[in-house]
């Protein structure tokens, strides 16, 4: 016999129990307070296909943008809805900047997380 659905407790997908890392490690608790949306004007959630990367570039304008902090102005929905963009390997600043891309003063300027 299955148990009723109401009586079902699941934890929160970013409570400290649920929550691992990239290769199954646990996530420390400064990274699951980035990963709630704390550091963002908003809370976004990441573009389906781009879940594992933190930057994501736009072909239009050569900007590479902060998944973790994006912010409104940074036009992500049209970006992605213009499907102008690119990932990076290895997934990091240094390498956007490699490849031509400038860093989006709007999400990527200033200090990171901490």
């Amino acid at each position: 016999m299955v148990p009723p659905a109401a009586s079902r407790s699941h934890p929160s997908p970013l409570s400290a129990d649920h929550a691992r890392g990239r290769f199954g490690a646990p996530v420390s608790r400064t990274e699951l307070t980035r990963l709630s949306g704390a550091y963002c004007d908003r809370p976004m959630a990441r573009p389906i296909r781009f879940e594992h990367n933190r930057w994501l570039g736009d072909k239009r304008s050569q900007r590479a943008h902060d998944l973790d902090r994006v912010v409104e102005t940074c036009g992500l929905d049209e970006l992605l809805a213009s499907e102008q963009f690119a990932a990076f390997a290895p997934d990091t600043l240094p390498e956007a900047r490699n490849r031509g891309y400038r860093a989006c003063p709007h999400c990527a300027g200033g200090p990171g997380p901490a």
